[in-house]
């Protein structure tokens, strides 16, 4: 009986595109990492002011304000800043990111953090002197001065990409 259970329970993960997309993981096209990579990946941009943004494919929020993250993010590489952008989706929706990427014509590395406990983004993050919160809510954009210093955060609907860009051109003229 648990063997016919079993083989019942694994050929219905394989027969499902939701199964499969779990086992395969997101894909060869996405860079997956945890939360303290991701905050290293952000602490090396040192040097550079950095624009930071951590989203979700599946967000309202974020496909709303992706148009003009798209264009801000264009401005700000064209600028001299480094645009880093982490997705926060769940492993069957990480396949989605290159897609999603390249839809509004953002140019960036497709990372992904892996699923993680609530507090862990934000205690990886502290690390890079961003304060996300216990209970953050995406998208969270954030300005990071060449020196390390957030000039700007937030996240939700008070992510401002206009504010943003003021806090860039703040960092991009300091770092000259």
């Amino acid at each position: 009986m648990k063997k016919i259970l079993l083989l019942g329970f694994v050929g219905l993960i394989f027969a499902t595109p939701r199964g499969w997309a779990y086992l395969l993981g997101p894909g060869d096209r996405v860079l997956a990492m945890s939360a303290l990579d991701a905050a290293d990946t952000v602490k090396t941009s040192a040097g550079r002011p950095t624009v930071i943004l951590l989203y979700a494919t599946t967000s309202p929020i974020c496909r709303a304000m992706f148009p003009q993250f798209a264009d801000f993010s264009r401005r700000a590489r064209a600028a001299g800043a480094k645009v880093l952008a982490f997705s926060t989706d769940s492993r069957i929706k990480a396949r989605d990111v290159p897609a999603f990427l390249a839809d509004y014509g953002v140019r960036v590395t497709p990372y992904w953090i892996r699923p993680r406990a609530p507090e862990e983004v934000n205690l990886a993050f502290q690390r890079t002197g961003m304060l996300l919160g216990a209970q953050w809510t995406p998208p969270l954009l954030a300005i990071r001065a060449a020196d390390g210093r957030i000039l700007y955060e937030a996240q939700g609907t008070q992510a401002d990409v206009g504010r943003a860009e003021a806090a860039l051109g703040k960092a991009l003229r300091a770092s000259r």
